[in-house]
């Protein structure tokens, strides 16, 4: 499983920007980076989210990286683009209703929300 190292302070603020992946990752014989930002690559269609793991070349779309995934939560990063948040940002809950489970606690911006294909009915706009 690769893993990522960053870079917590810089003199402009940013903070998601310098994380890199240690390890090379592949995906069809192919190196497959999957930096920060947007557009995000896709795979057989879909677009890859940043916090999303290839394990042996194959997405995990169902997984969360957790080494991504905390760096989000603690650097206010988008699990989705991986790059900084805004002071808004959205975290998807498994139902809509009070004591609902948080599907994952690392937030993203509106228009990722809108690329990972949650569904957002009921969310504000």
């Amino acid at each position: 499983m690769p893993r990522a190292v960053f870079i917590r302070d810089r003199d402009d603020g940013c903070r998601m920007q310098d994380v890199v992946p240690a390890e090379p990752v592949t995906h069809l014989g192919r190196d497959f980076p999957n930096p920060a930002g947007l557009p995000r690559p896709r795979v057989r269609g879909l677009p890859f989210p940043w916090v999303t793991p290839m394990v042996e070349g194959t997405p995990r779309f169902r997984e969360i990286e957790r080494v991504r995934a905390e760096m989000c939560r603690s650097l206010w990063g988008c699990q989705v683009c991986g790059e900084d948040l805004d002071a808004a940002a959205w975290v998807a809950v498994k139902e809509a209703r009070p004591g609902a489970a948080i599907v994952s606690s690392a937030a993203m911006h509106r228009g990722c929300l809108d690329l990972a294909g949650v569904s957002d009915d009921h969310a504000p706009r």
